[in-house]
């Protein structure tokens, strides 16, 4: 099982991911850690939801994502210390928005704000230290120096392989849940329900459409609104 909305990352957001067997999988106590290291540091005022998100007054500045397996859990999540929140903002603005119905898990929108803007010294070098410290502290871990740094560059070639999987067709496209797209073509509603990345089924308001005139006019709408979202620089950078 999986849930998560939508989800940014970029340098100045510092993502974690919390490693369990699935009996002591509980996301409420590991973001209590955080807020409370935080807050003591940093002199902040950090709260959660109930949807397990972490607010600093009326922003948010993380959201939380899990996976369960049959033995083990991951709950991933991440801390917006110096992100690039103009991008942030591009990238999850979609002209589509309103024409795209799922059932993937939805995103409830909400103002977010660096770290940092609130307190200068919260750096993400300095972050990353004192989580690591107050982990074994909350874990109650005495060898303070059983951890692991992974240096990327050992391991280049995977992280390659991985980056390729990421940018292929298969992951973008193939990979997405079923969803319906609605289109106006003659002052007509057309819905397409896309699955796998294809195109599966084509209806108006009335009935199942079948003409190839119909089916030219959906592509050239898709194509002419792809077209757009590339002039307005909202896709996400290859």
């Amino acid at each position: 099982m999986y849930s998560i909305g939508t989800c940014y990352h970029d340098l100045g957001n510092l993502n974690l991911t919390i490693l369990t067997t699935r009996a002591d999988y509980n996301r409420k106590e590991n973001l209590k850690w955080i807020i409370d290291t935080l807050n003591r540091t940093y002199n902040l005022t950090l709260r959660t939801t109930d949807r397990d998100d972490i607010f600093l007054d009326t922003y948010k500045v993380t959201g939380s994502a899990s996976r369960l397996e049959r033995l083990y859990a991951y709950h991933h999540f991440t801390l917006l210390l110096n992100a690039d929140l103009t991008h942030l903002r591009r990238s999850l603005k979609s002209p589509d928005q309103t024409n795209i119905t799922s059932k993937a898990t939805s995103s409830v929108r909400s103002s977010v704000f660096n770290l940092s803007n609130r307190n200068p010294s919260i750096t993400y070098d300095r972050t990353l230290e004192l989580l690591i410290k107050t982990f074994f502290q909350w874990t109650n871990e005495s060898n303070t120096s059983n951890y692991d740094y992974i240096d990327p560059l050992l391991y280049t070639d995977k992280i390659q392989t991985h980056e390729n999987e990421l940018q292929s067709n298969k992951f973008m496209f193939d990979a997405t849940p079923p969803f319906i797209y609605k289109i106006l073509i003659d002052n007509q509603t057309i819905e397409l329900t896309i699955s796998n990345g294809l195109i599966t089924d084509i209806k108006d308001e009335r009935t199942l459409l079948n003409k190839d005139d119909y089916l030219g006019k959906c592509f050239h709408t898709i194509y002419e609104s792809i077209q757009k979202i590339k002039q307005n620089n909202i896709s996400l950078p290859g």
